[in-house]
């Protein structure tokens, strides 16, 4: 018995250099917490710690979502990163289970193949779920983008969460102690108006995406 799923596994660059190990673990734990609650709905198996601090890993009946999942694990894992690997396939094993821990099959091989190359190419994403251009298109705008954003300032991602969290530069900037100027100067900087727009399409082609499989699904 197997069932076609998509594993999703998370890989934490350079993890030997972190100092306090446990208090990662914490960060790790919830972070888990939320993207279960937040998308409940599409997955098969929850997010959970793999090994240690080092991996994590979830199964999704789902592409939708993906981009939601890889940019929320960013923003606040940062200033450290994680690299994900998304490959569709059949699990064989564990489907009574609700534990990826539990779970295995060829689904997994493939997105470890993934994440190996990944690493080889210090690349933030890459995915093999079914078509093969629209896989290298989304993983590749997916790394861009996350390579943009990781190389923000802390300055500039402070004015960022703040600025999404009040609503308005002068509000962002009274709560940092600093002008409304020095607000639009780092979001400018940052590049925040262009990264959301293409965000904005990626979270739609991923959407796109995942109503083309199951449409598939349903013709065959």
């Amino acid at each position: 018995m197997s069932e076609t799923l998509l594993v999703l596994l998370g890989d934490v660059e350079d993890s030997r250099r972190i100092e306090k190990r446990d208090e990662f673990q914490r960060l790790l734990e919830a972070i888990c917490g939320r993207l279960n609650r937040d998308h409940e709905r599409q997955l098969r198996a929850a997010f959970a710690i793999l090994k240690g601090i080092d991996e994590i890993g979830a199964v999704l009946r789902s592409v939708s979502g993906v981009y939601e999942i890889v940019d929320a694990v960013g923003r606040a894992l940062y200033p450290q990163r994680m690299r994900f690997a998304l490959a569709r396939g059949e699990v064989d094993t564990g489907l009574q289970s609700t534990e990826v821990g539990r779970m295995d099959g060829p689904a997994f091989h493939k997105a470890a193949a993934i994440m190996a190359e990944l690493k080889a190419n210090r690349l933030p994403f890459g995915m093999a779920v079914e078509d093969s251009a629209f896989d290298d298109a989304l993983a590749g705008a997916t790394s861009l983008i996350q390579m943009a954003k990781a190389r923000r300032s802390e300055r500039q991602w402070e004015a960022v969460r703040e600025y999404e969290r009040l609503g308005t530069q002068a509000r962002a900037g009274a709560e940092l102690d600093v002008s409304q100027q020095a607000i639009s100067h780092a979001l400018v900087s940052a590049d925040y108006k262009q990264v959301r727009l293409v965000e904005a399409r990626l979270n739609s082609a991923f959407g796109e995406y995942a109503r083309r499989i199951e449409e598939g699904g349903r013709n065959e």
